[in-house]
């Protein structure tokens, strides 16, 4: 029996212009008749996941930076800080990157420089709560004003690829002393190492007494690795990336094609949930 659900958003729960499946709202009300939790496993920021379901406040719990931090009812459950003098390394690194745009991540607000001044639209999506700084460093400079950073994100906003730009070099300067993740197309992600969604889904399930054989999760890029693989039944959407539907038990139909609530409501109809 599934007592609880992990999901992806981007390219996953959320179909290519960025909308919550048309029957989202039915879908949850039936999984709450049920007993059955849900809860977004994001590289977004808790606050952008608030903000797009801010009516599931009070039910849903949240996983946000790749798993480097977990809410539940506004309340912060856990984080895995990167120590201070790592995150100087990387912000100076990325910030000479050619193609590279860093954003420092403390689990409620975002930190960038004026180089991300024309791609706020962007910055907006996935960062509802940022600031800019002169110089990123400040921010590794008073871990009392600015808070811990979880993760380094780095963006080609201006174009290209993360394969092309910006992957290769941070893997190989940085790993295995910190994790270097290929989020997305545009996105390479930074934290630290063993830390991903899907322990923290395990260890967000342990808080509600569920198993993580009860537990579903669904996904399309390589940092729903561990969580599509590790949990009960772990779920690829049909465009989801090769390696993830290698680990999935299911293949989904696709987030344009709203497969995560399909799927959902097909595992209610037989008894699954």
């Amino acid at each position: 029996m599934i007592k609880m659900i992990f999901t992806d958003m981007d390219g996953t729960l959320l179909d290519d212009n960025g909308n919550l499946p048309p029957d989202f709202d039915a879908t949850m009300a039936r999984l709450k008749e049920r007993g059955c939790r849900f809860c977004p496993a994001s590289g977004r920021q808790y606050t952008a996941l608030v903000s797009h379901m801010m009516d599931y406040f009070d039910d849903f719990a949240f996983i946000s930076e790749n798993g480097t931090c977990a809410f539940f009812r506004g309340e912060e459950l856990f984080s895995y800080p990167i120590p201070g003098e790592l995150v100087r390394q990387v912000a100076r690194f990325a910030n000479e990157l050619p193609g590279a745009y860093p954003v420092l991540c403390a689990p409620t607000v975002a930190y960038v420089t004026e180089k991300w001044r024309p791609y706020t639209a962007a910055m907006d999506k996935f960062f509802t709560h940022h600031e800019f700084v002169d110089d990123l460093e400040q921010v590794v400079d008073d871990p009392e004003k600015y808070g811990h950073i979880v993760k380094i994100a780095t963006a080609v906003a201006a174009g290209g690829t993360t394969l092309e730009l910006t992957y290769p070099a941070l893997r190989d300067r940085f790993e295995p002393e910190l994790q270097v993740i290929h989020s997305s197309d545009f996105w390479t992600d930074i934290q630290m190492p063993g830390y991903n969604k899907g322990k923290a889904a395990i260890r967000m399930a342990e808080k509600f007494g569920i198993k993580a054989e009860e537990c579903a999760a669904f996904g399309d890029f390589m940092n729903d690795f561990e969580m599509v693989r590790d949990v009960g039944m772990g779920v690829a959407v049909e465009n989801a990336y090769v390696g993830l539907k290698e680990v999935a038990d299911y293949i989904a139909p696709p987030n344009y094609e709203y497969g995560v609530t399909r799927t959902i409501n097909k595992w209610l109809d037989e008894g699954l949930i």
